[in-house]
């Protein structure tokens, strides 16, 4: 088998002020084509992935 990335790409309403927010919790992804790129990889902590889903999940109350 070939390498392979966990590379995972989403699009929210409002991808600016999502991509701002998780900026803001330390968390580095990219924002473009209306969506939300992120690499988790077995680097990140659990805790790290806690605090990029509750940045997501208050976005998306927000936006609902």
């Amino acid at each position: 088998d070939g390498e392979r990335a966990g590379i995972v790409f989403f699009r929210v309403p409002d991808p600016e002020r999502l991509h701002a927010a998780l900026k803001a919790a330390h968390i580095y992804c990219g924002c473009f084509l209306g969506g939300i790129r992120v690499d988790p990889s077995f680097y990140n902590t659990t805790e790290e992935l806690d605090r990029f889903l509750a940045v997501v999940r208050a976005h998306h109350r927000r936006s609902s």
